[in-house]
């Protein structure tokens, strides 16, 4: 290692020579403490003195935050439980409820020492850990900071007091945003302040299970106060990226200079000073200070050293800059004093300002959780924008930002004048220029309610509350729960479209069923996760969350004999079975905190979507397949045959409200993925409201503003490539309905028709206890009309039918189901050829002859080329374009060729030439639901 400034080594015990994130943090009484965020460590140490502190028996140790006060310590770890310790040391402590996902950070509000801030891989937001019960019952932020980082987890947050006494929260996303918060007032009033449109790190953090490196996750954004701004300095590039935040927006003022030869991981703050350490080992001291733009730049100073292997936490306390690095290694640095500027406003006046130079030459004091060297923990309150009468009531605000208690029943308030505008232009006069805006319109200025994610549902479901619902209605049947009355218990109705498949049937529901899905096999039924009796008040029940259908308190009385905290409970009923019926049932409980969200079953599969963004497969006899990772939260889950298609968020919402979602669809039986992308078909402010497959397997989508679309693959790379689908509309209700108030609910599709149940009158859903009248609305792409009308009917019917076979060859090559496909398929390419005739002759007949030659590359058969020849007769420069069109895709005439061939291989090619060499036959087929067997096709199915 090469250094400019002292230093000094540290051996702690904790594992050496390899590559781990460790981490530095302010402990207790001025102490330096050290932890290694690896399983196999789960100690804290001094660094001062290099002595284990204490070893935990709960797991490796994620992270772990100090109050101001020193009374609180909050250690998170690796099973996503923390531990609050009140005692000022670690020894008493309450635990409070475990987060979804891994820990990342935990931070404590600088102005408010009760409230915590915890971010996990999943999920972020601040509770009250004041007492044991307002750890489990207030907590603020968790949704908005979800939807504003577009569903993605948090790498680390930070807190800074601004100088004029705004607390901002900065988080850190996986995915490299940079999002800000207020959070100075009530908690009631925290919001969300910017959010970053791109990555300021394009880096991605894929979180350790998914192998990200020790610096992914050790990235950190640090802040400082210059003049009346508050001003950002990012890792994540080469260079020094800086923020600026005025109060009412927050400007790109990154500058060129380039140093380090990797991206930086760390940048801390110090007054005018910035430290940066990169993925290459370099550690740089720049100078931090405002152009005359009055916009931040940062110029280098030195290069303090350059490591054998890189940082993951750097700390800079007084005089001395600790440095922990990936290898193990603790660095200490001399740091020179420094000369902080430091700018006060002069309440009294509001007219000038005086800029007080401060050296750093004692010890550092209790530190204030910000990244300047500005203390403000122990500074009254006060807001430079107040009236000039504000300041004579300094003495009663003495103290209050340690004691948030202090100011009577309204503990957040802070300051109590009213504020005035603020004025950010550099002259003398307290006025309202062009560009100054009132300062409590400034979060409504940052950013406006952003639309939230789409909560997940259960196709053709309705919703939870009601007394009958449907769980699943497909083309299985129907599933209808009932609630109980007086002696009565729940009960679960099913019955089947074939009336031959099976005699309807019924059971007693003594779990509390919130979700359920029909498949070949049976059906499987889903709860919600047992609660604690903590929340047992009726006023609470009366207030109970509904999101999208789902309201979590419903099953509560019925699960309470399951211990609290428990994961949802998978059922599973079978229709028929080998052995005895009273043992083709089965059933599982998913572990503790994992809620069932969606549910699905076909043919020898069941599958269920949790809130920890698993897909679980199972098999219909009960056997646990894969585990599968989803890339975004799950909103919904269909399947049908081999087939399970599963929909998730992909990032959040656009402004207008449109979901960005992602599909995958997976063949349970393989175990492979089949197609996975964008969900690309949801029109402008739409969310999805429906998905199935059809009798051929194709995957449709239903939105909610009355589209339907089709998951279509062009043949050529399909197979082997998931991503080579596309999304087609095929049918746009909003036509057929009879007023603006009227709405199809979709039940599922067959034979190229959607079955649904027209709803008037602004009605949502149907009624349960009621069998609505269904109606079959034939698909039809939304074609622009030509000239032509006889032929628009016939230009959509071949389009339509040429995704048709497309599909029907996918599926077989991917079930390898069918031995006598060949024969099919030259079957249905006579009919898709025979509709692609019909509208050549009809074209012809009119004199496009251009457009008529463009159709042929439509057809597939060497014998319907022979046809369109005949059918252009008259037009002799068409028929020798077809003539020679037909040669190239099938050959010459074997009378032409000078080679001879045995019967055997004449018989062999003569086969090959029937058919388009593109969508020439394979050897293997999937097996068409629709005709199962003699006994479907005899009765009618009735929807």
């Amino acid at each position: 290692m090469s250094t400019t400034s002292e230093e000094q080594a540290i051996n702690l015990a904790w594992p050496q020579d390899v590559n781990i994130l460790r981490r530095l943090v302010r402990g207790t009484k001025g102490e330096i403490w050290a932890f290694a965020a690896v399983d196999d460590d789960s100690a804290i140490y001094n660094v001062g003195s290099t002595e284990l502190i204490r070893e935990f028996d709960d797991g490796a140790v994620r992270a772990i935050a100090v109050s101001s006060d020193e009374k609180r310590i909050a250690v998170g770890f690796d099973d996503g439980s923390v531990n609050i310790y009140t005692d000022g040391a670690l020894k008493s402590c309450f635990a409070a409820p475990y987060r979804e996902g891994l820990l990342r950070d935990l931070k404590f509000h600088p102005r408010y020492p009760y409230w915590l801030a915890v971010a996990s891989e999943q999920e972020t937001e601040l509770i009250n850990i004041e007492t044991e019960e307002t750890v489990k019952s207030e907590a603020f932020l968790k949704d908005e900071v979800m939807t504003a980082q577009n569903g993605s987890g948090t790498r680390s947050i930070e807190f800074h007091v601004h100088s004029d006494n705004k607390v901002i929260m900065t988080t850190l996303s996986l995915d490299g945003r940079l999002c800000y918060w207020d959070v100075s007032g009530k908690p009631e009033d925290w919001c969300l302040l910017h959010c970053e449109k791109s990555r300021c790190i394009t880096k991605e953090d894929l979180s350790e299970v998914l192998g990200a490196d020790p610096w992914d996750r050790a990235c950190r954004v640090s802040h400082a106060s210059l003049s009346n701004y508050m001003v950002s300095v990012l890792p994540g590039e080469t260079f020094v990226q800086l923020r600026r935040v005025d109060g009412t927006s927050v400007d790109d003022c990154s500058g060129i200079d380039v140093e380090h030869t990797e991206s930086i991981v760390i940048a801390l703050v110090r007054g005018q000073q910035v430290v940066t350490s990169g993925r290459d080992g370099s550690l740089i001291l720049w100078n931090l200070k405002l152009d005359e733009n009055q916009r931040p730049v940062v110029a280098l100073e030195k290069k303090l050293a350059q490591f054998e292997s890189a940082p993951t936490d750097l700390l800079w306390e007084g005089d001395k800059l600790y440095v922990a690095l990936s290898n193990g290694a603790v660095k200490v640095l001399s740091m020179p004093a420094q000369q902080i500027e430091v700018v006060r406003e002069n309440n009294a006046t509001a007219k000038s300002t005086a800029k007080v130079v401060v050296a750093e030459s004692a010890p550092a004091k209790a530190d204030d959780f910000d990244d300047d060297d500005v203390d403000f923990t122990h500074q009254p309150t006060r807001n430079p924008f107040i009236d000039d009468e504000a300041a004579d009531d300094d003495d009663d605000d003495e103290g209050l930002d340690n004691n948030p208690h202090a100011n009577g029943d309204d503990e957040y308030d802070s300051d109590t004048s009213p504020r005035k505008a603020a004025d950010y232009d550099d002259d003398d006069v307290d006025d309202m220029d062009d560009g100054d805006y009132p300062l409590q319109q400034a979060p409504v200025m940052f950013g406006a309610k952003l639309p939230k994610p789409q909560a997940p549902f259960g196709p053709s479901a309705t919703p939870i509350d009601l007394a009958h619902r449907i769980l699943c209605w497909n083309h299985i049947g129907t599933a209808v729960w009932h609630r109980g009355e007086d002696d009565i218990r729940d009960s679960v109705d099913i019955t089947f479209t074939d009336s031959a498949f099976s005699r309807p049937m019924r059971f007693t529901d003594t779990a509390g069923f919130i979700l359920g899905s029909l498949g070949e096999d049976g059906g499987i039924f889903c709860t919600d996760i047992a609660q604690s009796d903590d929340n047992d008040d009726p006023d609470n029940q009366e207030v109970a969350e509904v999101v999208a259908g789902f309201r979590m308190d419903v099953t509560k009385a019925t699960l309470k004999k399951k211990k609290s905290g428990a994961g949802s409970t998978i059922y599973f009923h079978r229709f028929e079975s080998l052995g005895s019926l009273r043992d083709k049932d089965w059933y599982l409980t998913l572990p503790d905190g994992e809620r069932a969200v969606g549910c699905a079953t076909g043919e020898g599969w069941a599958a269920v979507i949790t809130s920890r963004r698993f897909l679980r497969i199972f098999s219909s006899g009960g056997n646990q397949g894969g585990v599968i990772w989803l890339d975004g939260e799950p909103v919904t889950v269909a399947g049908r045959g081999r087939f399970v298609s599963v929909f998730y968020h992909r990032c959040a919402p656009l402004p207008d409200g449109t979901q960005k979602l992602d599909y995958l669809v997976y063949d349970a039986i393989s175990n492979k993925t089949v197609a996975k992308g964008p969900l690309s078909c949801l029109c402008t402010g739409s969310s999805l409201s429906w998905v199935g497959f059809m009798n051929d397997f194709s995957l449709l989508a239903f939105d909610t503003s009355g589209m339907l679309s089709m998951l279509a693959s062009r043949c050529g790379d399909a197979i082997s490539n998931p991503g080579c689908w596309e999304w087609v509309p095929i049918l746009d209700t909003v036509g057929l309905r009879k007023s603006s108030d009227d709405s199809h609910w979709p039940i599922t599709a067959i034979d190229g028709k959607l079955v649904c149940v027209p709803l008037k009158g602004g009605v949502q859903y149907p009624d349960a206890t009621r069998r609505p009248v269904t109606a079959a609305l034939g698909f039809r792409l939304p074609l622009v009309k030509g000239e032509l009308s006889t032929a628009n009917a016939l230009e959509e019917l071949s389009i339509r039918a040429d995704f048709s076979l497309c599909q029907k060859k996918v599926m077989n090559e991917i079930s390898a189901a069918e031995e006598n496909f060949e024969e099919e398929y030259v079957a249905l390419s006579a009919q898709v050829d025979k509709v692609v005739l019909k509208l050549f002759a009809e074209i012809v007949q009119t004199g496009k002859v251009d457009r008529a030659l463009d159709l042929v590359d439509r057809l597939r058969l060497e014998k319907s080329y022979e046809l369109a020849i005949k059918l252009s007769a008259g037009h002799h420069k068409l028929a020798n374009l077809i003539e020679d069109a037909k040669e190239d895709k099938f050959g010459r005439a074997f009378a032409d060729s000078p080679e001879y061939f045995t019967r055997e291989e004449d018989d062999v090619i003569e086969s090959q030439r029937r058919i388009t060499p593109d969508a020439r036959p394979v050897k293997r087929a999937i097996v068409n639901d629709s005709t199962q067997g003699a006994r479907q096709v005899r009765n009618r199915q009735v929807y």
